[in-house]
């Protein structure tokens, strides 16, 4: 069959499954809404639109846990990318990959980078090749808050992807644009040691009284030669890394405008590119790695949102996706002694949500969503069977709210249609039900103080390249399995008096969760065949807990101008491989997961000049399934300070920040034979007319 004809029959199927998936959903629409009356169109404008925006945005009352850094957290500490900020949650692991130009991904509690959405603008980033999203390659421009919420997203008006994994990072997008300014330009400039450099360049504009232009672009640059000692046994080298540069730059474009109506518009266009070496693994005597990693992605989404009347509200979007990565090694161990593997990555995506609060019962609301996703890959490589997977996700979700209790709980049906081009038979189709509930008790009636429990049964499907990777991947593999339970609490406090200035965060989790048809890489006839299967068990037991507190010095004069906050993270996580007794790895920690770690930081201000200093812990972990003492990586703790000012000038509002990252100089490692920078500096300024 020729290409253009398996274009032609993918397409078509699609329209389909996206046709009747809009018939299920506008006949949903009709069935509660019905006609929007006089008394409808004649409410106020502001109050329609602020609903929907809001049930977009807020985070959970309290049925489960739900960590956020907000914008006035980020000004502190200047980061640079969002896996920077991750790192402050309790329960989270960030594989990072050589530093300053490395990859990095995230796993929460354990589970795995693969059972973790990322939000990015309001809709997951998607990547079935791989499972997994590089936090390295997304932007903090226009960043208002990062939150990261367990089991449940942030809302229950939310897209049906969006309930599919185990927990949600969400990258929340904010305007910089003042009430009464009609146009705004920042301009900001980064640079520090090993060669970075980061000019950032932003504009803002009102298009009449409804609409809303911002456009924001960055180029980065690291040439990443960072010192790093190597031993072995008695033997010591002082080197530098190499091929660990980074050329990067992204194009960002967004339209948002409010509608005739009641309803809102929000159009966003992504554009980023990459070019970095991969430094590879610090080993005696083993050459300089010389390969190339090469991404370019392309996105294109449509966000819409109506408040009918009658308490009710949808919100639909349209998304595509390209991604093109490209991977050289000149050194490969083949009968060219290249390897040049591409693989251009497609998705359309399509999802709308009802949210139906009833005007007669206030405590109650419930929301139905359906999403439709048509994802394939190409590669260079020859015999590539070329995969495509229709994936249909449906949910329906409930939540009852009291001064005393929230109850919350959803069901999601997943479907996944598989299919090649060529070659092989494709994968198995998977159909499964998800259910999920979460209950919040409130003993004094207010939100100060909440006690939760939360269920949730859900899974992960497998990703190309565990079904159809070249000698490795298994059609025949099954989701991989997981089952969560956790109880907690969580306590506010502001002392009287001093309003929200005095502010007391106290948090608690105890959490225990069952892994089954845990997907690994596994050995046939010897170690240089490995394939993907379905032998791992896990049981994992664990405790979050978290603090924030901040204080002025004083309710009036010259000390209320001075203020303190401290936060504090700590994470203990028993996460044993439970697979087979008769192994040794049996009872064993699984790799990369300290059994404790925490994050702490302090913060000294005067007005709008702050002094932070924060650190990173963390305890020894393994680097293999056997924990013995050769696979052992020595904890470490990272130490950060930062000062940072905010004024005006020139009719402009400047900013400027200092940091001294790894402050002691510490040699360590967070993947093994990859190791981090040591002590570096970095200065940032920026202007916003």
């Amino acid at each position: 069959m020729c290409k253009s004809s398996v274009y032609s029959i993918r397409l078509t199927r699609f329209r389909r499954v996206l046709t009747a998936y809009m018939a299920v959903m506008g006949g949903l629409c009709a069935a509660v809404a019905s006609e929007p009356t006089a008394a409808d169109t004649s409410a106020p404008m502001r109050r329609s639109i602020s609903e929907v925006r809001i049930a977009g945005q807020a985070p959970h009352r309290g049925t489960v846990s739900v960590q956020q850094l907000s914008k006035e957290e980020l000004l502190r500490f200047h980061p640079q990318q969002v896996g920077e900020l991750v790192k402050r949650f309790s329960g989270v692991q960030v594989k990072d990959y050589g530093g300053i130009g490395g990859m990095k991904t995230v796993s929460v509690r354990s589970l795995g980078a693969a059972h973790t959405a990322v939000v990015y603008d309001g809709l997951v980033l998607g990547d079935a090749q791989n499972g997994q999203i590089d936090l390295s390659k997304l932007s903090m421009a226009q960043v208002g808050a990062v939150r990261l919420s367990n089991a449940m997203p942030g809302s229950l008006f939310a897209p049906a992807r969006h309930f599919s994994a185990a927990s949600v990072l969400e990258v929340v997008r904010q305007t910089a644009l003042a009430d009464t300014q009609r146009q705004t330009v920042a301009v900001g400039l980064t640079g520090g040691s090993f060669g970075f450099w980061s000019p950032t360049l932003g504009y803002e504009q009102r298009l009449g009284s409804r609409a809303r232009l911002s456009v924001d672009g960055q180029y980065t640059r690291v040439k990443g030669d960072y010192p790093y000692v190597l031993q072995n046994g008695t033997a010591t080298e002082h080197l530098r890394r190499d091929n660990a540069d980074v050329q990067s730059g992204h194009a960002d474009l967004h339209i948002d405008a409010r509608l005739p109506r009641s309803q809102t518009l929000d159009v966003g266009l992504h554009y980023d590119e990459s070019d970095r070496g991969l430094p590879g693994a610090v080993i005696f005597y083993a050459p300089s790695s010389q390969q190339r990693w090469h991404e370019r992605t392309l996105w294109a989404q449509a966000r819409h949102g109506v408040a009918y009347g009658h308490g009710f509200s949808q919100k639909s979007a349209l998304k595509y996706n390209y991604a093109y990565t490209r991977f050289l090694d000149p050194q490969a161990l083949t009968v060219s002694g290249v390897e040049d593997d591409r693989y251009t990555q497609q998705e359309i995506y399509a999802t709308t949500a009802g949210l139906f609060q009833p005007l007669s019962a206030p405590r109650w609301r419930f929301n139905a969503a359906l999403d439709a996703a048509y994802t394939w890959l190409n590669a260079n490589t020859p015999g590539f069977v070329t995969p495509h997977r229709t994936s249909l996700w449906f949910n329906v979700a409930g939540a009852y709210s009291h001064p005393y209790v929230e109850v919350e709980a959803n069901l999601l049906g997943s479907a996944y249609l598989e299919g090649v081009a060529n070659g092989a038979a494709a994968a198995e189709n998977r159909f499964r039900l998800s259910p999920a509930v979460s209950v919040g008790v409130r003993p004094l009636g207010r939100p100060d103080w909440v006690i939760r429990l939360f269920y949730k049964d859900i899974f992960r499907m497998p990703t190309f390249n565990d079904l159809y990777y070249e000698r490795v991947g298994n059609t025949g593999l099954r989701p991989e399995q997981a089952r969560m339970a956790d109880a907690g609490m969580s306590y506010i406090w502001a002392a009287g008096g001093w309003g929200d200035a005095m502010r007391l965060e106290v948090g608690a989790d105890v959490y225990k969760q069952w892994v089954t048809d845990k997907i690994v890489a596994f050995p046939t006839k010897n170690l240089f065949r490995w394939t993907m299967m379905n032998v791992g068990k896990a049981d994992i037991t664990g405790v979050d807990a978290s603090l924030k507190w901040s204080s002025p010095w004083g309710r009036a004069g010259v000390w209320r101008d001075f203020g303190t906050s401290l936060y504090a993270t700590y994470t203990f996580q028993w996460s044993r491989d439970v697979t087979d007794p008769d192994e040794p790895t049996y009872n064993s920690q699984i790799p990369y997961t300290p059994v404790h770690a925490g994050s702490g930081g302090l913060t000294l201000s005067w007005r709008s000049l702050s002094l932070s200093y924060g650190l990173t812990w963390s305890g020894a972990r393994y680097c293999l399934p056997e924990n013995r003492a050769e696979n052992r990586l020595a904890p470490y703790v990272d130490h950060n300070l930062s000062l940072s000012g905010r004024w005006r000038m020139w009719k402009g509002s400047w900013e400027a920040g200092v940091d001294w990252l790894n402050v002691a100089n510490t040699a360590y490692e967070i993947v093994r034979y990859y190791p981090m920078p040591g002590s570096q500096f970095r200065i940032t300024l920026k202007c916003r007319y």
